[in-house]
């Protein structure tokens, strides 16, 4: 590897540093401004969804409020049957108490009242300013309730109040409608909860529109808006501001004793989705300024600066950079080779190990056969994995039926699944040879391959090892003697059909384990069997004893 020319290297990284250097102090000066307009519009839209969620946040949590609240008290047995009765005075008994515990709780609380088809506000809980001189949107309201039983929300002018409602209807255990419950709250009770949740302070108008003349009031007006709310004394003078301007929009600017103050619109609505109110929120911009000018030009000097203090030191890393990577290039060329060699070992290595195992070695995706190993080939009389996949897709095609083997496909699960469903069970596949079946103990290993799931599979021809223990079960069936085997390790005992005969048992009245043996030993002779039987282990010699044991009808 030659080395680089450092010298001309380092001219040309001067200049390009003083050329990016430029082009970034241009760059930086030029969207300066576009950035704070762009950081100012998006925090505005930001807050303009804050407030949004707020609301949504502040009406939901109150809709469920006075549902927790009111629908135990309406599906009670006492209060249905007063109902049913017309008891005015048995209900007001009822729902005063209440009302007054959910105005402790909620100082907006402001209404609590049965209304019946035939009689509106039949009881009436309701603070003394609360006195509408037109309800005729309100019984709109109650109108499609009683027409239709089901609970309405949305905000109520009446005059020249303004409250946010629920009317929920009722309904006895017979599911016939009885009337409706209606729950009132102040208008301002949305600024205070949205003041709690995100800071914002907020005022409340009004249509001039929806107000007498009497009502009406040019000192307080925004474009064909009417302040409502009682708003604070600093309020008071930053609305006076806002008034100042005539006419205002969503993200409209105001300054205010140097302060400067985002304008958001929020239009409150019935519930015939009309706008009733408008909101209209104070955002304080003075603490938002992203950058001064004093801020940008310190942070170009600091950028040029830096690019100067570099510049020596980018030569020296350039120098050892070459050194380095020279170093380094030729160590990994060493270790690649290493590597390489390596893994041409391994691979001969490995397919030397999978072309001499005896066994059948089969590598699969689960559906098609990947590789497999020449002990299959000769086992099946293929000259080749292409052969055998012309002719088959997979292994689990040869597999023969029988309910005691494992089946290609059972019940819509696959033959893979199922052994990866019992990993540790004995499972055991069918496979026909020039008219012999063959009998093999199936296993399977999973892997991955390009994150793709493969199997390894391993089949081991037991056919010899099943046929001697078909012989072995038979010549111990056939003698006139009771044998038993014992597995110290695992205190596990094997009983012939004839001991277990001997004894007046079935095959499977008796299991395999010690207790089996001991509980049915002669309580006078089990323990100097059980000292023979140490004896024996002790000594290393033959165990012999004679001792009784209970049989099955005594």
């Amino acid at each position: 590897m030659d080395r680089l020319n450092t010298k001309s290297l380092f001219k040309k990284v001067v200049f390009i540093i003083i050329l990016t250097t430029f082009i970034c102090v241009t760059f930086i000066i030029a969207i300066w401004f576009y950035f704070q307009e762009s950081y100012i519009k998006e925090t505005n839209e930001t807050h303009s969804k804050q407030m949004l969620k707020a609301i949504d946040f502040t009406l939901g949590s109150t809709l469920e409020d006075a549902k927790s609240n009111i629908v135990g008290l309406i599906n009670s047995t006492v209060f249905i049957e007063r109902l049913k009765l017309r008891d005015r005075e048995g209900l007001e008994e009822i729902l005063k108490p209440n009302f007054e515990v959910m105005q402790q709780k909620d100082k907006f609380l402001n209404l609590l009242q049965i209304d019946l088809s035939e009689k509106p506000s039949f009881v009436s809980l309701q603070e003394p300013k609360v006195a509408p001189k037109n309800r005729a949107i309100n019984r709109v309201m109650l109108k499609e309730v009683h027409t239709l039983h089901h609970e309405i929300y949305g905000y109520v002018q009446e005059g020249n109040q303004i409250s946010y409602r629920i009317i929920m209807p009722i309904f006895d255990t017979q599911k016939e409608y009885l009337g409706a419950i209606e729950i009132g709250w102040s208008a301002d009770f949305i600024l205070d909860m949205v003041k709690q949740i995100s800071g914002f302070e907020g005022l409340i108008f009004i249509q001039n529109r929806a107000l007498s003349a009497s009502d009406k009031s040019q000192q307080y007006s925004i474009d064909d808006y009417q302040l409502y709310s009682q708003p604070t004394k600093e309020n008071l003078a930053i609305f006076k501001a806002l008034h100042s301007y005539g006419h205002i929009e969503e993200g409209s600017k105001i300054e205010y004793n140097e302060d400067k103050y985002s304008v958001h619109f929020v239009n409150l609505k019935n519930h015939s989705n009309q706008t009733v109110l408008r909101v209209v929120f104070l955002d304080n911009k003075s603490e938002h300024n992203l950058f001064s000018t004093y801020s940008l030009l310190l942070l170009v000097t600091l950028f040029i600066l830096t690019f100067a203090i570099l510049l020596p030191l980018i030569y020296r890393a350039i120098s050892k950079y070459q050194d380095s990577m020279r170093d380094l290039f030729n160590k990994k060329i060493n270790e690649m080779k290493l590597v390489k060699d390596e893994l041409k070992f391994n691979r001969k290595y490995f397919k030397n190990i999978f072309d001499a195992v005896p066994n059948i070695i089969v590598i699969t995706d689960g559906h098609t056969m990947v590789n497999a190993n020449p002990a299959m080939l000769d086992f099946l009389h293929y000259e080749s994995i292409e052969a055998f996949k012309s002719e088959h897709n997979c292994i689990c095609d040869l597999f023969l039926g029988g309910s005691e083997y494992l089946q290609p496909d059972k019940d819509g699960v696959s033959w893979i699944e199922q052994i990866k469903a019992d990993p540790l069970a004995h499972h055991e596949v069918l496979i026909s040879r020039d008219g012999v079946q063959h009998i093999f103990n199936i296993r399977l290993k999973s892997f991955k391959l390009d994150k793709n799931p493969m199997y390894i599979i391993v089949l081991t021809d037991i056919t010899e090892l099943e046929e001697s223990r078909a012989q072995f079960e038979l010549a111990i069936n056939g003698t006139n003697d009771g044998l038993w085997d014992w597995n110290i390790e695992s205190n596990q005992l094997f009983f012939s059909k004839k001991w277990k005969a001997m004894l007046g048992y079935s095959e499977d009245e008796i299991g395999n384990d010690f207790s089996e043996w001991s509980s049915r030993t002669h309580p006078d002779d089990l323990k100097f069997v059980n000292d023979a039987i140490r004896i024996s282990h002790k000594n290393d010699t033959p165990y012999k004893t004679t001792f009784r044991m209970k049989h099955n009808e005594t």
